[in-house]
This record gives structure tokens, sequence and C-alpha cells, in this order.
């Protein structure tokens, strides 16, 4: 059923991934498929669960404690760790905990946050795609992106 939809895609940069078939009409499902289908998307639908707000923010002080990091008052690194959480917000924890490794693994300098963002979403790609064709099989809506509600207070300048 999953594989119909998707498929396969060979960047340059080795890192295959898979896309949902813009052609693909999804197949109709027994009463059986059907209940596998939504055990299957509840699954997943959790395992992509985006991480808590304080779990991202400790997941990047973590990482940042690795790198030499300027002086900053409170209320600045507040704001920087705002948009930490902003920026990887949607991501799994797992996710993000990958995006971390690889890069402690892999840089001597310290990430932006674009670049753990492109690094869990990568992580997180295929099982999208899964997810997504499992929904049109399911006749679902595509759910409403995560609102990141975060308070900024304005500094002094």
């Amino acid at each position: 059923m999953v594989s119909g939809g998707l498929d396969l895609r060979f960047p340059e940069d080795g890192n295959a991934y898979s896309v949902v078939r813009r052609d693909w009409e999804p197949p109709v499902l027994s009463d059986l498929d059907r209940v596998e289908a939504v055990r299957h998307a509840e699954a997943l639908d959790a395992y992509l669960a985006p991480a808590e707000d304080r779990d991202v923010a400790a997941k990047i002080v973590g990482l940042m404690a690795h790198y030499w990091t300027p002086k900053m008052g409170e209320a600045v690194w507040a704001s920087v760790t705002r948009d930490w959480i902003a920026d990887l917000g949607e991501f799994p924890g797992w996710a993000i905990d990958r995006a971390c490794e690889n890069w402690r693994r892999r840089q001597t300098k310290r990430p932006m946050p674009s670049e753990l963002r492109h690094a869990c979403q990568m992580a997180i790609r295929n099982l999208r795609a899964e997810r997504e064709v499992i929904r049109k099989c399911l006749g679902e809506k595509p759910p409403e992106r995560r609102a990141v509600d975060i308070p900024i207070k304005r500094m002094a300048t």
C-alpha cells in the first residue's frame, strides 16, 4: 500500500529519499487494511511528534556547551534559545538528538539553526512521505503546521 505511493529519489549527495508520487491514486482499503493503516498512522504520528520546547532547549544548550560561545547576557541567551526552539520545535526529539550527535562528531564549529534544521528534515523526510501516503489512503486532510507561540520580550538597546 505505502510503497506504491512513493518514488525514490537519488540526489548527487548519495542520500536517497522517498517522495509521494504526484500521479498516484490511493487504493480502496478493506476493513482489515484500514485498521492496520490507522494503527500504523498512529505509530508514525507518535514517532514524529514534536519535542517539547524545554527538551529542545536542553538539547541545544548541551550541544553548545561543546563549542566556544560569546558572552551573552541572560536576556540575549533567552532570545537565542527561543530562536532555536522556533526553528527546531516541529521535529521529534530523536531527530534533534541525531542532528546534534552528527554535528558533534563531524564539525568543529558551532552550528547555526538552519544547519540543524536541515539535518532534522533529512532525518524525518522518508517517514513524513510514508505518513502522507497513509493519510491519502485513509482520506485524511494534511495536518496543520505546529504554531510556535514563543513570547519575545523587547530588549533594551
